[in-house]
């Protein structure tokens, strides 16, 4: 598989995108506010991506609902 890294350069314009093969990071952040319906989800679909090297961002705001719990389950169950 081949991989595009992307980064922008402000020294040579705000706008101008460079892409070179080799490395590439992707991160994906995800708000989590009382999502627990969906949750589950969107972590298997996020998983199942073929990134080499990717990172997920869950951003809960105080759920007042399981989502937090589901989180953390995901958690134990990756690192195991």
């Amino acid at each position: 598989m081949q991989t595009v890294s992307c980064f922008i350069s402000h020294a040579m314009g705000p706008m101008d995108l460079f892409m070179r093969v080799g490395m590439c990071k992707v991160s994906v952040i995800i708000p989590v506010y009382n999502i627990e319906k969906f949750l589950p989800e969107c972590i298997e679909s996020l998983i199942k991506q073929n990134l080499e090297s990717s990172e997920f961002i869950f951003i809960n705001d105080g759920s007042t609902d399981s989502s937090g719990k589901i989180l953390e389950q995901y958690i134990k169950k990756i690192n195991e």
